[in-house]
């Protein structure tokens, strides 16, 4: 019962949250992420691909708005930090903190799944490794829970934070950008077959272009330093336009283009239009529907593919789809996800974050 009398302030506090548009970002992506795995999963289960799997394709872009998001908000937590003392310790404690107690949760309930029913959990690509699965070390084999693999490039993410904290701001600046930079351009030329071979799933991990994505954030993050943001409706506009248009015209074809491009920039100027919008006007309130998508966002990222399947497991035992049609399937996917999320975010999440940073000092 106890979940019927939750009040928006268990999720949002006194609803003045900083940073509205980023909570709201945050709320988008894990939105299309979920509606890409949703529509991945209709022809799965046997359903005539329509409008909604080809609109799904869109929701790849979610990744990489992530990652743009993360860029922003690690530079507006670290910026006054650098060179302080014991800050980057306590930065990197923190950020630990807030991926692995929900992710070893979530992972320890697929264990006797996978125990008992190999094939229904992520193991299309081999044997899901179960010990690297809760330390979140890249393998050639698969986590065993799907979306764990972007955590890898965040603690990358966060380590390169953690050694520039060491420094002055400015030093520790070019220290991010030239290590991140590098490994983007080593992972680039090999994808051009002018560089090296790439074999290793860490150095695969380190080389992504999708980490040049941060540095898109940190840039945003610096035009949202200054006294506005002009052209953030513009950006908005754009960056939603291009990000539609590169999910069909690049994700099924054999592009040479980076993702870095056709993905990467539409994400940034996304999120540089919706944090400048708001940036520019402050007293601008975003829905509280998604400031609380925002707010359960990780819990949603990590628990939804499970979900999904566990509902694909009974709708092919009850024979569901000679009766119930797809609209149907997306709704109970998504109300299913939903409260999982939800609980998820009130018992595991927020405890755990709460407890465990009251701990760190």
């Amino acid at each position: 019962m106890y979940f019927f009398f939750l009040r928006w302030s268990d999720f949002l506090g006194d609803n003045k949250t900083k940073l509205g548009s980023i909570t709201t970002l945050r709320g988008i992506a894990a939105g299309l992420i979920l509606i890409l795995h949703m529509a991945i999963r209709t022809s799965r289960l046997g359903y005539e691909p329509g409008v909604f799997e080809q609109i799904g394709k869109f929701g790849t872009i979610g990744i990489d708005i992530f990652f743009v998001i993360s860029g922003f908000i690690i530079m507006y937590i670290v910026y006054e930090h650098f060179n302080e003392q014991n800050f980057a310790r306590i930065f990197f404690v923190k950020r630990l903190a807030r991926i692995f107690p929900t992710l070893w949760f979530v992972t320890a309930l697929l264990i006797p799944v996978y125990l008992l029913h190999p094939e229904v959990i992520n193991s299309s690509k081999g044997p899901p490794n179960i010990a690297l699965s809760f330390l979140l070390l890249p393998d050639q084999n698969p986590f065993l829970l799907y979306p764990a693999w972007t955590l890898v490039h965040e603690i990358m993410f966060y380590a390169i934070m953690f050694f520039a904290l060491s420094f002055p701001r400015a030093h520790g600046l070019r220290i991010i950008f030239l290590t991140i930079g590098s490994f983007v351009f080593l992972g680039y030329t090999n994808f051009l077959g002018q560089g090296l071979c790439l074999p290793n799933p860490v150095i695969q991990r380190v080389a992504s272009e999708l980490n040049g994505e941060f540095l898109f954030g940190i840039l945003i993050y610096f035009a949202f330093r200054r006294n506005s943001m002009p052209l953030a409706a513009t950006s908005l506009t754009a960056g939603a336009l291009l990000a539609f248009a590169s999910s069909f015209c690049f994700l099924d074809s054999q592009t040479t283009l980076p993702r870095l491009l056709y993905l990467g920039i539409p994400s940034a100027l996304f999120v540089y239009g919706m944090v400048g919008i708001e940036k520019n006007k402050p007293s601008l309130k975003f829905p509280r529907i998604m400031l609380f998508l925002g707010t359960i966002s990780y819990s949603l990222y990590l628990i939804h593919v499970p979900i999904l399947g566990l509902i694909i497991v009974l709708w092919r035992a009850f024979g569901l789809k000679e009766v119930v049609p797809v609209w149907g399937l997306l709704m109970v996917w998504t109300l299913v996800v939903t409260i999982a999320s939800t609980l998820l975010f009130l018992l595991i999440e927020q405890p755990s974050l709460k407890l465990l940073r009251r701990r760190i000092v």
